[in-house]
């Protein structure tokens, strides 16, 4: 897996997220991401794509994040790293937004598709039509 490079944003906060292969080490402006984020509620939401996807221990996250407060700046976190798990397994994204009873979510299905087709340059009139 090369470097995957994912922005994040949330009211006045952006995030960019540098994911790689590693041993699950995140760190926040130069600063772990327990360091950072003072509460365990903060934790819990910035590892929260990473326990979805039982990838906790499986890659490395440097993120930059700057502008609003802390709890905007932990979404806008989570956003970037669940950004990045979408473009590392983009069918991941597929199964987890169907719903069994109703068939494939609209919403989620939309998202999923609109992060490969950025991804991969693709247009998602084109991927609807292929799901």
């Amino acid at each position: 897996m090369e470097l995957i490079q994912t922005v994040g944003r949330r009211k006045t906060s952006v995030a960019r997220a540098l994911t790689t292969k590693g041993k699950g080490n995140i760190t926040i402006n130069n600063k772990e991401y327990k360091e950072y984020f003072p509460s365990i509620i903060l934790h819990n939401k910035v590892i929260q794509p990473l326990k979805t996807i039982n990838g906790i221990d499986k890659y490395d996250i440097r993120v930059s994040v700057s502008g609003g407060g802390i709890t905007g700046q932990s979404e806008a976190v989570r956003l970037a790293i669940a950004r990045a798990m979408v473009a590392i397994d983009p069918e991941w994204a597929i199964r987890n937004f169907t719903n069994q009873t109703k068939g494939i979510d609209e919403n989620g299905l939309d998202y999923a598709l609109g992060a490969v087709a950025s991804e991969h340059g693709a247009n998602i009139g084109e991927l609807r039509r292929i799901f």
